[in-house]
């Protein structure tokens, strides 16, 4: 009953506060976003029948909790003469729909590259929950492209955007870069953003060569030795979890975020780049998974609990829950 109320306070606030990444696939992609999933997880059989085991365990924990006595007789008088308690908990099943989205909004970005997922962190001082990003690195996977970067450590690469668009500046661990007509390096196609500080490279070079500490070296043709075409720099902020996204794996700056902290990678505070890598996404699928199913457990065992605390006769039971946007369930459901 304990893990039931943690898990129904934590979306509940996180509706309250405002979750800043809109960004969610909807409950009809879920379906498909789990299927594609499920392959990669060998012991997912499994931890479907552990969790169905916990739901029925629930529900049974609730329904001997509000069917007592004194208890459901309160319970019913409360909810009967006070609209807003049954408000309440329709929000509640809403806020844990959208906790349902957050998870599968991670899940759908398991394969791209530099994505961080979301996580609710509890700040003590206000005793309530906050959607913030898990910073931590995905792990390096080969790609043998010679524009792959991946950053080991701390600091985010800076693109500007000089094609039209309204992005401006921002910031990104997805180091996949391209070259356009004009030799200049692009992020994420010809196309994208530009590489900042702009780096060409020469029309006749064969190959490059890209350090740890971010310098670009060129060879040409018939030339043993390379020539040195600029630096990559990389970028830092004192508070990261203030950045704002504008998609799932680039970010702009906020007056929380404060500004950038520019320098070459291997220097104080900032990563050293990995050629011919880049860094997978952070999200654990596993993980997603087992949220997403315990998520469906609170709003099955919440809906049963509404339904047994009013505890009048259908008609009556129809109406009222009718009146807040809501529809009553068979048991079989």
């Amino acid at each position: 009953m304990h893990g039931c109320t943690r898990y129904i306070v934590l979306v509940l606030i996180c509706v309250a506060g405002g979750c800043q990444d809109s960004r969610y696939v909807t409950h009809d992609q879920l379906s498909d976003i789990l299927m594609s999933h499920t392959k990669v997880i060998d012991s997912v059989d499994q931890v479907l029948e552990q969790q169905e085991l916990l739901s029925r365990r629930t529900d049974e924990l609730i329904k001997q909790t509000l069917t007592a006595g004194k208890i459901k007789d309160k319970a019913a008088a409360l909810l009967a003469s006070d609209h807003d308690a049954v408000g309440q908990l329709r929000k509640t099943l809403t806020a844990i729909g959208e906790a349902i989205d957050i998870n599968a909004h991670n899940l759908q970005n398991a394969n791209t590259i530099g994505y961080k997922a979301l996580q609710a962190k509890f700040l003590a001082a206000e005793q309530r929950f906050t959607l913030v990003r898990d910073w931590r690195q995905g792990r390096p996977v080969a790609t043998g492209r010679q524009l792959d970067l991946t950053i080991r450590g701390n600091g985010f690469f800076v693109v500007t955007d000089d094609n039209g668009g309204v992005s401006g500046v921002s910031y990104t661990r997805a180091g996949s870069f391209f070259t356009d007509s004009h030799g200049d390096i692009r992020w994420l196609g010809v196309d994208g953003p530009r590489l900042d500080p702009p780096i060409t490279v020469p029309a006749h070079a064969v190959s490059m060569d890209i350090s740890a500490d971010g310098v670009v070296i060129a060879f040409m043709p018939g030339r043993a030795e390379g020539v040195d075409i600029g630096q990559i720099q990389l970028t830092q902020f004192v508070n990261p979890d203030g950045l704002v996204a504008l998609d799932s794996s680039r970010f702009v700056e906020t007056k929380e975020s404060g500004p950038p902290i520019v320098g070459d990678p291997g220097e104080q505070l900032f990563g050293t780049l990995l050629q011919r890598f880049s860094e997978a996404s952070n999200v654990d699928s596993t993980k997603e998974l087992i949220q997403i199913i315990q998520l469906n457990n609170w709003y099955r065992g919440v809906h049963s609990a509404i339904l047994t605390m009013l505890d009048v006769p259908d008609q009556v039971r129809t109406t009222q829950l009718s009146a807040y946007g809501m529809s009553v369930v068979s048991a079989s459901e």
